[in-house]
């Protein structure tokens, strides 16, 4: 990794609350930087570092920190200076971790105009309140935001999949979220989307547990899990863990 890049690694890893990785990247530029004012600097970052260990839970993956910051990442989107700092955010994440979703869809936003943003805004805001008290009343609107959305920025269809399947479910349209999972499924890589692709299984074994088909639900969990596990995600993981645990249980096993 070159100069430039172990330096915004270290920020980033200070931003994210990674106190001790960022400590260590620090270290790792200080060796290789030949300039003594920026090893100062760089000294300075890794004896105090400027991060904080609050809200940090020992067992947090890179993995499970980019899924938190994926909504406030695209929130960010809308507006300088914020865009310059949501984008260096998700390359280094996407560097860090292996997951390019957010800086895919941030490329696209980039190429929106004015009126087209606001629609997207828009979405981000009501797919936050979708629950199962209020998917009948927001569904007719929210369908024809989130297909609009899907056509105006591509690298958010799985993400618009996924929302469509999780209103679905909550609807008790069983049917129609496994027929959109199951699509979603066949078009993701494990390898390349892990979250995307482990959402697409959790919600399809959901949606199958909703339905009464718990013996097929085991194995969209199992697989959910597994691609989570491999990828990283450790707090999806145990989540769906969780409620393979559940479904377990009331097959008597």
């Amino acid at each position: 990794m070159s100069l430039l890049g172990l330096f915004n690694r270290a920020l980033i890893e200070s931003d994210l609350s990674l106190c001790r990785a960022a400590e260590q990247t620090w270290r790792r530029y200080v060796e290789m930087e030949p300039d003594p004012r920026w090893r100062a600097e760089a000294l300075d970052h890794a004896d105090r570092p400027d991060c904080v260990r609050s809200w940090q839970s020992p067992d947090d993956s890179l993995q499970d920190l980019l899924e938190r910051q994926i909504p406030a990442l695209l929130e960010m989107a809308f507006e300088e200076p914020e865009w310059t700092d949501a984008w260096r955010t998700a390359e280094a994440l996407s560097e860090m971790t292996g997951d390019s979703l957010v800086l895919r869809i941030l490329d696209d936003i980039g190429r929106l105009d004015a009126s087209d943003k606001v629609d997207f805004r828009e979405y981000l805001l009501i797919r936050d309140g979708v629950t199962a008290g209020s998917a009948d009343s927001v569904a007719q609107p929210f369908v024809e935001l989130a297909e609009k959305v899907a056509r105006l920025v591509p690298a958010t269809t799985p993400l618009v999949d996924l929302d469509l399947g999780r209103l679905a479910i909550y609807m008790g349209r069983f049917e129609t979220a496994l027929e959109r999972l199951n699509e979603l499924g066949s078009r993701s890589n494990s390898d390349r989307d892990p979250w995307i692709a482990g959402r697409a299984d959790w919600l399809r074994g959901l949606a199958l547990v909703r339905g009464g088909n718990r013996e097929a639900a085991l194995s969209a969990l199992q697989r959910s899990a597994a691609t989570f596990g491999t990828a990283g995600y450790t707090r999806a993981q145990h989540s769906v863990a969780t409620l393979q645990a559940e479904t377990l249980i009331e097959l008597g096993r």
